[in-house]
C-alpha cells in the first residue's frame, strides 16, 4: 500500500476477492530503511514511518470492509527483501495491486537499474485505477 488512489482501487478489488472467499487481507507498507552511512536518511525514515502510521490508521477508519479482517502492518525493510520475506511468512496466496494507467505490474516487481525483477511464488492481481 502506498496509499496512491490506484492501491486504494486495489485495496477495494482485495476486499470484493476476501469477501467471496471467506479470506483477510494482509495491507503492507513498505518503507526503504536510511543507509548505514547518512543520518540525515535516519531522519527522513523515522518520519516515513511515521506519516505511513497515521496514513494507514486513517485507511482503516475509514474503509468499508464489509465485515473482511485487514491486517495493516508497515515494514521497514528493502523492497524485495521485505516483500518476499513477508509473503513466505504469511503464507500469502494472492497479491492484489492497483496500479493507474501510467504503470505497469513492471513497475512494481521490477527494480529499476538492477535489471532485475521481483519472483513472487502466487498470482497477482492487477487492477487499473481507471477500469470500468
Amino acid at each position: 500500500m502506498d496509499f496512491s488512489e490506484a492501491a486504494q482501487v486495489g485495496l477495494q478489488k482485495a476486499i470484493d476477492i476476501a469477501s467471496k472467499n471467506n479470506s483477510e487481507i494482509h495491507l503492507i507498507n513498505i518503507v526503504n530503511p536510511p543507509s548505514k552511512s547518512k543520518e540525515s536518511e535516519l531522519s527522513h525514515a523515522i518520519n516515513e514511518l511515521k506519516e505511513s502510521e497515521e496514513k494507514l490508521s486513517e485507511l482503516i477508519h475509514k474503509i468499508d470492509s464489509r465485515g473482511v479482517t485487514i491486517r495493516p502492518e508497515i515494514k521497514l525493510a528493502d523492497f524485495e527483501k521485505g516483500i518476499l520475506k513477508y509473503l513466505d511468512k504469511n503464507h500469502i496466496d494472492l497479491i492484489v495491486v492497483g496500479i493507474n494507467g501510467a504503470h505497469t505490474i513492471g513497475d512494481l516487481f521490477c527494480l529499476e537499474g538492477h535489471g532485475k525483477c521481483i519472483k513472487v511464488n502466487c498470482p497477482v492481481e492487477v487492477v487499473k485505477q481507471n477500469a470500468n
